[in-house]
């Protein structure tokens, strides 16, 4: 039996992982806090979204469009579930000012994000219903060339989905983790958009190798990275002092 270590495959592969990973931390680690919980099994699905792009069943710009779309709403999760700790902080003790104060920030600029991404893709649905079929006819309502457009305001929505997790990320765990995240996401994004400039020139096409690895990685270390700092929220002090590989080892299928 020879391994398929194709492009194809690794694609695939990546997706199932990052399928897998943060529904297994959902499942192990957060099942006592609904929010994380709830963001680490939308971020599955942004994943699971993307099977049929990878495995040549349904190669459309519409499947990364939902799953940025979907992110925008994981990060506006994270932002939430900062300000339901300060709640609770303030309710056990006086509030700290110049902390609301930051707090507000960060709750209007996921707003924005939110406001942004909902008004984007109402856009991306407005040219498939001027390609629709009349019922007295069978050409289009009006024709225009929908494909270059779809991809550009996918992978815009893709953009603003991973900087709106980043912006969460960002208010519940601070600019460290911030950066962090940011040095995969920033890669990540240019990686798109040069993605988006190939395809919108050579379509209909399908996506070349070096790509499929570049995205694979990319996806990987991002899954990774968030799946792990968002299920260390729900650690206790003698689990955070615990090495690494007990994390992995709870992670697990048969454990």
């Amino acid at each position: 039996m020879q391994l398929d270590l194709s492009p194809g495959m690794m694609a695939l592969a990546a997706v199932l992982v990052c399928t897998y990973f943060p529904a297994r931390c959902a499942k192990t680690f957060l099942v006592a806090h609904p929010r994380l919980f709830t963001a680490m099994a939308l971020f599955a699905f942004v994943w699971a979204l993307l099977i049929p792009f990878y495995d040549g069943c349904l190669e459309s710009p519409l499947l990364p469009a939902y799953g940025g779309f979907t992110m925008v709403f994981i990060g506006g999760l994270l932002v939430l579930e900062k300000a339901a700790r300060q709640t609770d902080a303030a309710e056990a003790a006086d509030s700290d000012t110049a902390q609301a104060s930051d707090s507000d920030n960060a709750k209007h600029s996921a707003s924005a994000l939110q406001r942004m991404a909902l008004w984007v893709f109402i856009i991306l649905a407005t040219p498939t219903f001027f390609t629709l079929k009349s019922p007295h006819s069978q050409e289009p309502i009006i024709s225009i060339a929908v494909a270059p457009f779809e991809w550009v305001i996918g992978i815009l929505l893709d953009v603003i989905g991973f900087w709106s997790v980043a912006a969460g990320c960002r208010v519940l765990f601070g600019n460290r983790f911030f950066l962090c995240i940011a040095a995969v996401l920033l890669p990540y994004s240019i990686a798109e958009l040069m993605y988006l400039y190939w395809q919108i020139n050579n379509m209909p096409t399908t996506m070349p190798p070096h790509y499929r690895y570049a995205f694979a990685l990319l996806k990987i270390a991002f899954t990774v990275l968030l799946s792990y700092r968002v299920s260390y929220e729900a650690f206790t002090d003698g689990e955070r002092r615990k090495p690494i590989r007990t994390f992995v080892y709870r992670l697990l299928p048969w454990t």
